[in-house]
């Protein structure tokens, strides 16, 4: 979970509450977002970042390899 100040957080859940909220460690600052696997293993995470990058999908990179 994120905290209030947008900070990744994890905690473990026992049948008698829940743990000490500890931040995780590497994750990225100001997340926004969350999205967990159903197995668990995967966590998607989205944040805003004064540093943001604009993400370029490029389509059949192998047809343009040829072309040189």
């Amino acid at each position: 979970f994120a905290n209030s100040s947008h900070q990744l957080m994890v905690a473990a859940i026992r049948g008698d509450g829940i743990g000490k909220p500890t931040p995780v460690r590497g994750a990225p600052p100001n997340i926004v977002g969350i999205d967990v696997a159903s197995d668990g293993r995967l966590v998607l995470l989205r944040s805003e970042a004064s540093d943001q990058v604009p993400l370029s999908l490029i389509e059949h990179w192998t047809g343009l390899l040829k072309q040189k």
